[in-house]
């Protein structure tokens, strides 16, 4: 069995950068990496899932819009530049033409009205 911890503590010093960074039996060590790696592929899984999920909901929404994406932008455009007005009179967003500009791209082409 000590032959076995011995082999364990030379490859954790040898071949695992950092470690051993606590003052513990390499057994312990072998533990809390174990631990540590398990941990951050978990988090690692999750946060892939999330970002599936988010891009997948996304195109099943540009999907169900089909024909009425340019109704849905100019919508949204319409919205925004509301807050903006009321931003701006509230004091909170300056008036500036990087914010027009802004505004006007999210407008489908070919839309000429002014809001």
């Amino acid at each position: 069995m000590n032959e076995q911890i011995d082999l364990l503590a030379n490859f954790i010093i040898t071949e695992v950068d950092g470690e051993p960074s606590k003052n513990e039996s390499a057994v312990e060590c072998a533990i809390r990496i174990i631990r540590e790696l398990t941990e951050e592929r978990d988090e690692y899984h999750k946060r892939y899932h999330l970002a599936c999920a988010k891009i997948l909901s996304r195109e099943a929404i540009i999907e169900s819009l089909g024909d009425d994406m340019d109704k849905v932008l100019e919508e949204l455009a319409d919205v925004l530049e509301v807050a903006i007005a009321r931003g701006e009179k509230l004091g909170y967003i300056y008036a500036d033409e990087k914010y027009q500009q802004r505004l006007e791209a999210l407008r489908p082409s070919g839309d000429e009205s002014e809001r």
